[in-house]
Formats: structure tokens, C-alpha cells, sequence
């Protein structure tokens, strides 16, 4: 490592401890559980879910913006039913890091715009995303998701409308 940047660790290191003695986590950047974390929401858009299922525990809870669900059944069905209302799903403008908590559990921080058309409306959407899942002995137990779901309600409203 250069000299310049043994100083900036070192004085980054410094800052952290020094500023605060109430150390909530540890960040992390390239770790198992962003790669995981990565990995699960190319698979969904691509309509894949193993990788999900494999670490979702059996009874997660998830906080999907209004809605709470539980268990990972009833998870998994609420990422396959945004593609009842939409197509073209994608993630661009991703970002992601995990906090290791003092707690023993980590923390993964997933955000990016979500993209897509509406399959009643037909109008192009981009809503900025943030999803927080919660990792315990290798296992996710919580995932909270936080957006705008009006586009949800115009394609949900319009689906009923024309049934």
C-alpha cells in the first residue's frame, strides 16, 4: 500500500474511533453477502428464484412497502407477481453495500432505480428502490423495501378495471 494511502486509512480509522465511541456496524464493500444480494436481484429479473430461495429462512418477514408478508412462500409469490403488471423489468443505477452489526447479523443495503413497462398502462416507469435484507446465520430473515408503489396501484387498478 503507497504511503498516501496508509495516511488516509490511517486517518480514516482514526476519525471512526476517535469521533464516536458508540460503534452500530461495520461496512463492508465486495463481501458474500452483497454478492448474494447481487446475484438475487439479477435472478429476478430474469424470473429466477433460486438463489433467493436458497437463503430466504422459512419464516422471513418482509416489509414490501405497505404490505408485510411471512414466510418464504408467500415472499417468493410477491417478487413473481410484479411481473403479473410489468414487463422489462431491470435494476440500473445499482448500489450496494453490507454492515456487519454488533448484534451478529449483517446487514446488505441494496439500491438502484427499478425499470419497467406497465402491462395495462403501457407507460415506462423508473422509481428509485432501496431494499434492506437482514442475513443471520447465513439465512436472510427480513427484507424491507422502500418505494413509490403508485405505479403498482395504476397497473393493479387498471387490471381490475378490465376484468
Amino acid at each position: 500500500m503507497g504511503q498516501k494511502k496508509l495516511i488516509i486509512a490511517t486517518l480514516s480509522l482514526f476519525l471512526l474511533f476517535s469521533c464516536n465511541s458508540d460503534i452500530t456496524g461495520v461496512v463492508l464493500s465486495n463481501d458474500i453477502y452483497s454478492i448474494r444480494v447481487k446475484k438475487i436481484m439479477q435472478e429476478y429479473t430474469e424470473k429466477k428464484y433460486d438463489v433467493l430461495s436458497k437463503f430466504l429462512s422459512d419464516n422471513v418477514k418482509s416489509f414490501y412497502s405497505t404490505d408485510i408478508f411471512i414466510g418464504k412462500d408467500q415472499l417468493i409469490n410477491v417478487f413473481k407477481s410484479d411481473f403479473e403488471s410489468f414487463s422489462n423489468i431491470a435494476l440500473s443505477s445499482q448500489e450496494i453495500y453490507s454492515i456487519y452489526n454488533p448484534d451478529t447479523t449483517y446487514t446488505t443495503v441494496f439500491r438502484c432505480t427499478w425499470n419497467g413497462i406497465g402491462n395495462y398502462t403501457k407507460n415506462t416507469y423508473e422509481i428509485i428502490s432501496y431494499y434492506k435484507f437482514t442475513w443471520k446465520d447465513n439465512k436472510i430473515i427480513t427484507i424491507n423495501t422502500f418505494w413509490d408503489d403508485s405505479a403498482f396501484y395504476k397497473e393493479f387498478s387498471l387490471k381490475n378495471k378490465n376484468v
